[in-house]
């Protein structure tokens, strides 16, 4: 089949060490500083939530306009685009951390009662509201359009056919 991909087998103990290294730098990060961990945190899933969403939006002009151009990305693009399904876990952490990013955040949890629009806007819990919201129309909106591509290439055992 493919040379590479026999060679792998032997990278994966690499991976796991490097895997192990990287808990261990984050388990140190969470004791020792928390707000560094939760900053880089943020600066991961905004990166990597605009990568999906960017692949998402490149089917959706693909399927706009149509055309040869984006059948030879379209599973790599369907595969960026099927990690948004996963978004809303992945930003519980951001959410349990409100404090440590966000400094109006502990200043609004402090003042309970909002008494101008702005404190309204700018309240935790109206901020993990939208972000719910954002969150649940991303992963959908890749769940469906994932779901209406496989269509015409599964074969019958449910596996991508070789283009």
């Amino acid at each position: 089949m493919y040379r590479w991909l026999q060679n792998a087998a032997g990278f994966r103990g690499w991976a796991m060490t490097a895997v192990g290294l990287g808990l261990a730098l984050t388990v140190l990060l969470a004791v020792y500083g928390t707000k560094a961990l939760l900053m880089s945190y943020l600066c991961a899933f905004l990166f990597w939530s605009g990568v999906a969403l960017g692949c998402g939006a490149i089917l959706m002009v693909h399927g706009l306009v149509g055309g040869r151009w984006g059948e030879v990305v379209r599973l790599p693009m369907e595969a960026a685009t099927a990690t948004a399904i996963v978004l809303p876990a992945v930003f519980v952490p951001i959410a349990l951390g409100l404090g440590y990013l966000y400094p109006w955040a502990v200043a609004l949890t402090e003042n309970v009662h909002a008494t101008t629009p702005r404190q309204l806007y700018f309240g935790t819990w109206f901020f993990l509201g939208r972000a719910a919201g954002f969150l649940a129309v991303w992963s959908i909106g890749a769940w469906m359009l994932i779901g209406s591509s496989r269509g015409g290439r599964a074969t019958g055992s449910g596996l991508y056919a070789r283009v």
